[in-house]
């Protein structure tokens, strides 16, 4: 087998069993600790369980990884389930970190949110069932807005990427806009206008919140990065995504 990369958020056993397989002549405990960037205790906790299920071996002061059809394929199925849930990990805090850099209570536009996750590889479907379990657990909602008026520029309208609280009353208050909330991101065909558009309205948790905005910072990218190389516009102080009218 070939040297495996080593995840940084991956657990310690997972990074010691990587590490020893890219190193076939062995590594003391130091070495290993050194290279993994854990802490001694994890380490050692790491190794004992390795000898234990006969995956690695130790020999005068070393530990080598024992190659066999067995060992490998316990190997490959671990590097691919942590492979999995750090993939997870990483789409949850990436799709949080957009929703949250929308202030609270600002409903953010659904399918570009989606647009923007899909151009960086993200599956539009597994997003959808993402933000379905965020339903579900409370941390957004889903509100479906119909305008009354918009904007026209040719052959497209334009729509609201986001709106702050006092845009939104104010719609509403005028009777520009009528609005629904829903408890499930599917919705039935039957009970919606043609021009009902869905919006996303963030609820979470400060720590949650704050975590997700890291996130994004560590990243480098801002929501209005990822925005300039879409079909959007600034007018008016307010920024608008285009939409062609008599299309979806």
């Amino acid at each position: 087998m070939g040297v495996m990369v080593i995840l940084v958020s991956m657990p310690s056993i997972v990074k010691v069993l990587q590490f020893l397989i890219g190193h076939p002549t062995g590594a003391t405990l130091e070495e290993i600790t050194g290279a993994t960037g854990e802490s001694p205790a994890h380490v050692d906790k790491a190794v004992e369980k390795l000898v234990s299920l006969g995956i690695i071996d130790q020999r005068d002061g070393a530990y080598f990884y024992m190659p066999s059809q067995a060992n490998d394929c316990f190997s490959e199925q671990l590097h691919k389930v942590y492979q999995t849930i750090t993939h997870e990990r990483s789409r949850d805090l990436f799709v949080r970190g957009l929703i949250c850099q929308v202030p609270s209570q600002h409903p953010i536009h659904l399918e570009t949110l989606l647009d923007i996750a899909e151009k960086e590889g993200l599956d539009r479907y597994g997003l959808r069932r993402f933000l379905q379990q965020e339903i579900t657990r409370g941390y957004v909602k889903r509100i479906g807005i119909v305008f009354g008026k918009t904007n026209a520029i040719g052959t497209s309208i334009l729509l609201p990427v986001y709106l702050t609280p006092y845009h939104w009353i104010g719609l509403r208050s005028q009777g520009d806009i009528k609005t629904c909330e829903y408890d499930t991101l599917e919705s039935d065909a039957d009970e919606r206008t043609p021009d009902e558009e869905d919006y996303i309205l963030a609820q979470y948790p400060p720590e949650m919140a704050t975590s997700a905005r890291e996130y994004m910072k560590d990243r480098g990218k801002e929501l209005v990065h990822y925005l300039r190389d879409m079909d959007t516009m600034f007018w008016g102080g307010w920024l608008w995504r285009r939409k062609k009218t008599g299309q979806d």
